[in-house]
């Protein structure tokens, strides 16, 4: 009995992990994805590429190779990749829930600007973030194509680029390329070679880096004798990691941070990242006037107190008093939108997880609807997903994409009741295709998903959604059912 029990509360440290928000998505957690497999018989130096990695010391107390999956790598096929090596693949597999419960998010955990910025008490030795932590995960396939959590909770502060769609946020900038030193050195296929000495513990490391967005590190690593490592930095890790609470006015870029050796300023720092990391025409916003002062902090300007002046008495015809007046509340309406979204680029599955695809929906909602478009927040999924295998989810470049979005009009604001979320002429439709196809277009960059297009096929209200069950009440749900389950299969032994 004390087994079973001891197991059911080993799965709920299990179901709590998975249901600790580390998706935006909930859904999209993929908790028996497989991580990372042990690759035996493979010796150190062999254990190279971007799907290897050497570990010392593992859960076993052993140095061995393991084969795992990473975002960055066009074949992800753990058992070829093994094979190939002539090693044999364990049976054991680490999954997404086992690393989740080591990262140590309690059940209570919610994603928000506090918690997603706090050091992780696992990683903390290493300054990584609860945020950095979740990021890992997603790199490694826990997420699906979908972001983290704080990526939408917490987005970064720093705006890299201007305008700021110009980011090209999945662009691998550099990774590691196991070269020696001699050999990592200038600039070949348009990719910078630099020994650093601080990396590895010491031991330095190959780095190459992307020059003007226009090379790949990865063949040019490949190409100049190299094998891949698995360390890279994308695009868009740097206003989330690198410029942590940062931000892009004429103070923050004019800072020289203490954690980079109060050297370098942010500006010289965002400016050479821009060359690779904001398109064919990078500006970086440290370089533009304009863009740092619409950073900049709005002040309240003091009162000011005019000096008492004395008026002559008067008698007044008596006055009526009005009826006092009662500010309008917060109002709340809940929509829906129906569109096809078809992409040039990518797929449906990727764009309708991306934060400024949402945006792009959110802005084109609030435009045909006539309303701030800070009022409006939307969720977006595939309609089709429940039918779909995980294979074809990546394949879709056209699909019907469901808008689940509601209206918050502060208190104070014009009245919102009578907003006709409905639309059922084609007319009415063709106008909101528009409108959302506009604000995608607006916000999403076109080296994304080329060419976006939205076609409306059904709009109208939905019913205010259920209050979420808390974790903790699906925790001591399932606890329960799973201790019931214990003392059954205990009853059925006596």
């Amino acid at each position: 009995m004390a087994i079973a029990i001891a197991l059911c509360l080993l799965l709920q440290r299990l179901v709590v992990a998975s249901a600790a928000g580390v998706c935006a998505v909930e859904s999209d957690w993929a908790g028996t994805h497989v991580v990372k497999k042990t690759c035996s018989g493979v010796s150190q130096q062999d254990c190279v590429g971007l799907n290897f990695e050497w570990e010392e010391s593992d859960n076993a107390g052993q140095n061995v190779c393991k084969v795992q999956y990473h975002m960055h790598s066009s074949n992800n096929d753990l058992a070829a990749h093994c094979a190939n090596k002539n090693g044999t693949l364990a049976t054991y597999s680490e999954t997404c829930s086992m690393y989740l419960t080591y990262i140590q998010l309690s059940e209570t955990w919610l994603a928000n600007s506090t918690s997603c910025r706090a050091m992780n008490p696992q990683m903390g030795a290493w300054q990584m973030t609860n945020a950095y932590a979740l990021d890992w995960l997603r790199s490694h396939g826990c997420c699906g194509t979908g972001e983290t959590s704080c990526a939408v909770a917490d987005p970064p502060t720093f705006q890299l680029c201007t305008p700021a769609s110009a980011l090209a946020s999945d662009l691998v900038y550099s990774t590691d390329c196991l070269i020696n030193q001699t050999e990592c050195a200038g600039t070949f296929e348009q990719v910078k070679f630099e020994w650093k000495p601080e990396e590895n513990d010491g031991a330095g490391a190959c780095k190459a880096e992307n020059q003007g967005g226009v090379g790949d590190v990865f063949t040019a690593c490949t190409n100049k004798g190299g094998a891949i490592g698995n360390d890279q930095s994308t695009c868009g890790d740097f206003p989330k990691h690198y410029f942590p609470n940062m931000v892009a006015d004429t103070a923050g870029c004019a800072a020289t941070p203490q954690a980079w050796g109060g050297q370098m300023s942010v500006a010289t720092y965002a400016n050479w990242l821009a060359t690779a990391c904001c398109g064919s025409t990078p500006t970086a916003c440290c370089s533009s006037s304009s863009c740092m002062a619409a950073n900049a902090p709005t002040t309240t300007a003091a009162p000011t107190t005019a000096a008492p002046t004395t008026a002559a008495p008067t008698t007044a015809a008596p006055t009526t008093t009005a009826a006092p007046t009662t500010a309008r509340p917060t109002q709340i309406r809940y929509g829906t939108v129906s569109f096809s979204l078809a992409v040039s680029i990518g797929t449906v599955q990727e764009a309708i997880a991306r934060t400024d695809v949402q945006r792009g929906v959110q802005v084109g909602i609030g435009n045909q609807l006539n309303i701030d478009t800070a009022w409006v927040s939307a969720t977006l999924g595939l309609a089709t997903a429940r039918r779909l295998t995980a294979e074809s989810r990546r394949l879709v470049t056209s699909g019907t994409v469901v808008a689940d979005y509601t209206i918050t009009a502060p208190a104070g604001s014009s009245d919102i009741s009578s907003l006709d979320l409905v639309a059922d002429t084609q007319g009415e439709k063709d106008a909101f295709s528009t409108q959302i196809t506009d604000g995608l277009v607006a916000e999403v960059p076109v080296t994304a998903f080329g060419n976006l297009t939205a076609t409306v096929t059904s709009a109208g209200t939905r019913t205010a959604p259920d209050p979420p069950t808390t974790s903790s009440s699906r925790f001591r749900d399932s606890l329960a059912l799973c201790t019931l389950a214990a003392l059954a299969g205990l009853a059925r032994n006596i």
